[in-house]
């Protein structure tokens, strides 16, 4: 199953994301700061991640840089949804590392069509990897 951990700190944020997605059978994990979100990361091995911005500790930009340092995430696809709207913040998210940028609020099938596009281009990524780590291990 397609794992996805979903970072933010609104509770509420965490329902309209997994409300969006219900109907592509994912597996959801949630973290509601970035440390808990880089630690759930690193415990639930997603298959993508979804982070906000404006989190109390460390924004969704620094989860993505510290990730992307990561061999093991450097090809796990990673959405920026967040309010932030400007073309600042946009360009923001991909020098960051982000894959896709989406605006909050959003529409519940725009999300699934992204999610559904960056987990596509992430397959060969995965593949890639699994077939690594069975020759090392």
């Amino acid at each position: 199953m397609t794992r996805i951990l979903i970072v933010d700190d609104e509770p509420i944020n965490h329902q309209l994301v997994a409300r969006a997605l219900e109907s592509l059978d994912l597996q959801l994990e949630f973290a509601s700061n970035g440390n808990e979100g880089i630690a759930q990361a690193h415990t639930f091995k997603p298959d993508a991640i979804i982070t906000d911005v404006m989190m109390p500790d460390i924004s969704g930009y620094e989860l993505t840089r510290i990730l992307r340092r990561e061999p093991d995430f450097a090809g796990i696809p990673i959405l920026i949804l967040t309010a932030q709207a400007g073309l600042e913040d946009k360009l923001k998210a991909f020098e960051s590392g982000a894959d896709d940028h989406l605006t909050k609020p959003f529409e519940g099938a725009e999300l699934m069509a992204r999610i559904s596009a960056l987990l596509r281009r992430g397959e060969p990524h995965a593949l890639l990897a699994k077939l690594l780590s069975r020759k090392v291990g």
